[in-house]
């Protein structure tokens, strides 16, 4: 047999020993926040014998929730695995398992159920407590400024979260899909609720917003679908598209100084009764409030323009509307479908009906 033949075989061997599941299949989750769930690669068991279950290690601290055994520390891991020289490799100048297994912490890290998040962190990174789903409890320490991008997305057991004074960012979804989650209390000093993040926290009915906030992105509370009232502060003067859209049993909501709402904001909000559109907000956007069936009264203020098409579409319960002095244009199908709607004052500063505004 020639000297390829043989290399050839032994690579044989080794793809033949791989498929009789010598080697568990996991996921992994790259320290870059790589979000493809469907990456897969393989380990050998012998990889996570010193990895605590629970265990999770947080910028050189470890916080676990189980009371017994030795705890995981990556810095010391590291330490012994380095050589004479301070490089990072064993004695045969191949690489140590240090990163190797470092590499799969994260596969035993997320059966957690309480973390500590030691104020030297100084920022929670994007994705790095993404789908811990047995987590219910969370340590913030003052000190940390910033929440990364889907920190705690895919929390589903997470009930409660005290945001520290100090965090001054809230990423985008940080808190996405954290089902489970009743109450948050954001600290001053934050201005900007970013996209989607509280998107899908079906359980959140309690939210206090600063008086810092000035801006709540798109989709940033849609799906909050046990959320009854929100008070959103003066200094707020933007809120995006479909942000409390299908909060579902949302009542009650004050938007004092808005100069920018966006389209579907409030959709299928089904419970909200009264909106008071405040002298600050020149244009009600497409179907701002479309599909708000027990939507009762709307009380209009002088300094509204125009009302885009749907605006008002499906508000079954609508009876009295009068519209602004300061009213020019009325879209298509502003209130279509209101079917209780008995009267609506129309003021001469109308100039132009587009379509079947009432049809």
């Amino acid at each position: 047999m020639s000297e390829e033949e043989k290399i050839n075989e032994e690579i044989n061997s080794v793809e033949r020993s791989t498929t009789k599941g010598d080697v568990d299949e996991v996921n992994v989750v790259e320290a870059t926040g790589s979000e493809t769930p469907d990456e897969k690669t393989t380990m050998d068991e012998s990889f996570e014998e010193h990895i605590v279950e629970g265990a999770v290690e947080i910028g050189g601290v470890v916080s676990y929730d189980n009371t017994s055994g030795t705890s995981y520390d990556k810095k010391k891991d590291k330490d012994d695995n380095t050589g004479n020289n301070g490089n990072e490799s064993g004695n045969n100048g191949n690489s140590g398992n240090s990163s190797s297994s470092n590499k799969y912490d994260d596969k035993k890290d997320k059966k957690a159920k309480k973390v500590k998040v030691d104020k030297e962190q100084k920022k929670i990174e994007k994705n790095e407590f993404k789908r811990y789903k047995d987590l219910t409890s969370i340590d913030i320490e003052e000190g940390i400024t910033e929440i990364g991008e889907k920190a705690f997305k895919g929390c589903t057991s997470l009930t409660n979260v005290t945001i520290p004074n100090g965090v001054t960012s809230l990423g985008e979804s940080a808190f996405k899909q954290c089902s489970s989650l009743e109450t948050v209390v954001i600290p001053e000093g934050v201005t900007v609720i970013e996209k989607k993040t509280f998107k899908d926290c079906t359980n959140l009915s309690s939210i206090t917003l600063p008086s810092t906030l000035t801006t709540i992105e798109e989709k940033a509370f849609e799906g909050c679908t046990s959320l009854t009232e929100i008070n959103i502060p003066k200094g707020v003067t933007f809120i995006g598209e479909r942000a409390f859209a299908e909060c579902k049993v949302l009542e009650t909501v004050t938007i004092p100084s808005v100069e920018t709402l966006g389209e579907r904001a409030f959709e299928d909000c089904y419970n909200l009764k009264s909106i008071e559109i405040p002298s600050t907000l020149t244009h009600i956007a497409v179907a701002t409030f479309s599909n708000c069936e027990n939507l009762e009264t709307v009380y209009f203020s002088n300094g509204l323009l125009s009302i885009d098409r749907y605006g008002f579409f499906n508000c079954y319960k609508l009876q009295n509307v009068k519209l602004p002095n300061t009213l020019v244009t009325l879209e298509p199908s502003v209130f279509m479908n209101c079917s209780s709607m008995t009267s609506i004052e129309i003021p001469s500063s109308v100039t132009e009906l587009k379509g079947e505004t009432f049809c």
